[in-house]
């Protein structure tokens, strides 16, 4: 068993971004939405993409992963590592019209649109914290295929570390924040 430090949907970027000490190792996973391309204002955005770029530089060069997610507005990817799927999650969420919805937006918002998002955000906080069946079958299906016995995602923000086995699979979904996990 490892212990890995995972940081997922700290939304650098955003008036609700976390701020977490960043510490690099092989075993440091950025697990999605970390950098909020989608979100920061049209003036950050040109130093956000600078500082995601500098992070991706630098948990590369020590052996780590970097997952994007959908605020990071590119493709969707994941990593496996020792029998661990790793990806951000919001492909199990919205399914095959992921890519599409990565590929929609367009980087940066103005100061009004920010405020009423995050307002709305504010008061729907939670949301995701019921995770369906349908959600825990998906994630069962990707981890098997990808010939994994655990999945790490993010992408829920549950307000607390969520770690079950589903029909024979370790599912674990991390919350906003970096989360130390042994797997």
């Amino acid at each position: 068993m490892k212990e890995f430090r995972i940081y997922s949907d700290l939304h650098k970027g955003h008036i609700y971004e976390i701020k977490p000490e960043i510490k690099f190792s092989k075993n440091t996973v950025f697990l999605g939405d970390n950098f909020d391309i989608g979100n920061v204002s049209r003036k950050n955005l040109d130093g956000l993409k600078k500082l995601r770029l500098e992070t991706i530089r630098k948990i590369k060069s020590v052996g780590g992963i970097y997952i994007s997610g959908n605020h990071s507005l590119t493709t969707h990817h994941s990593a496996t590592r020792d029998g661990i799927l790793f990806l951000h999650g919001d492909i199990i969420h919205y399914g095959e019209k992921n890519s599409k919805l990565r590929r929609s937006k367009k980087p940066g918002k103005g100061s009004f649109y920010r405020a009423a998002l995050w307002t709305w955000k504010k008061i729907k906080s939670g949301e995701h914290n019921n995770i369906r069946n349908k959600y825990l079958e998906k994630a069962k299906d990707l981890a098997m295929k990808n010939k994994c016995h655990t999945i790490c995602l993010g992408h829920f923000h549950p307000r607390k570390l969520i770690d079950i086995s589903y029909k024979g699979i370790r599912i674990i979904i991390v919350p906003r924040g970096m989360t130390k996990i042994k797997i």
